[in-house]
């Protein structure tokens, strides 16, 4: 069984199977980041990430955004194989049109 350590979200409540949950309260503010302190790095990062990078987010596009900065994030001591990631994705995706990429 897997742990995880949450505040009460009310979302939580219908994924408890396979899992059990350590509520803490934490009241937010500064008691939140002692206790949860990358939390708050990531997100401050994620903001940075966004603004920088794209200088606006739309609604139809934050999903692809948001998922392009948990890809980098999840890799981000795995440079030397970077090249090698890419390009194993080029070959072992099919190609899309043009058509495709707008909405």
């Amino acid at each position: 069984m897997i742990g995880l350590i949450c505040d009460p979200d009310i979302r939580l409540k219908g994924r408890k199977k396979g899992f059990y949950h350590d509520i803490i309260i934490t009241g937010g503010g500064k008691a939140a980041g002692k206790l949860f302190p990358w939390v708050h790095v990531v997100i401050g990062n994620l903001k940075r990430f966004l603004l920088g990078t794209h200088h606006y987010v739309g609604k139809n596009h934050i999903d692809g955004y948001i998922a392009e900065y948990v890809y980098r994030l999840n890799r981000r001591f795995h440079e030397e194989d970077l090249f090698n990631h890419l390009f194993q994705a080029c070959l072992l995706l099919p190609p899309k049109p043009k058509k495709s990429l707008k909405k």
